[in-house]
């Protein structure tokens, strides 16, 4: 296999190495974004229905497209962090949402035990 254009390295066999840093050229190609208010975080749903309809999640590279394109590493760990990124976020969104329906049921169960005093 000839060497692909646009590398200065090629290696068939692999390379065995403790440590690999990629550099990233600016903070544009990280995923802090996730966190700027400008951010448009995908509902669950739309998520699901983006899943079901491609197979992948938003973002991210299908199998199909790695096997013919290969993966970038940097890119790709860019990728991976934003959707740790996402999911912390719907995970906070849903804590708060499980704290809201805990208050509201703690409420209700002490508007029923007065109701049912009351009727005592």
């Amino acid at each position: 296999m000839r060497k692909p254009d646009g590398y200065s390295l090629y290696v068939t066999k692999g390379i065995l190495t403790e440590r690999l840093r990629v550099a990233v050229k600016d903070t544009d190609e990280w995923s802090d974004k996730v966190f700027s208010p400008s951010y448009k975080l995908l509902s669950l749903p739309e998520i699901k229905r983006y899943i079901e309809q491609h197979h992948h999640l938003p973002g991210i590279s299908s199998a199909t497209e790695v096997v013919k394109d290969g993966v970038d590493v940097g890119v790709m760990q860019a990728k991976l962090l934003e959707k740790v990124e996402e999911i912390t976020l719907h995970l906070i969104r849903m804590q708060e949402e499980v704290l809201l329906l805990n208050q509201q049921n703690e409420l209700m169960k002490q508007q029923l035990q007065q109701c049912q005093a009351d009727r005592k």
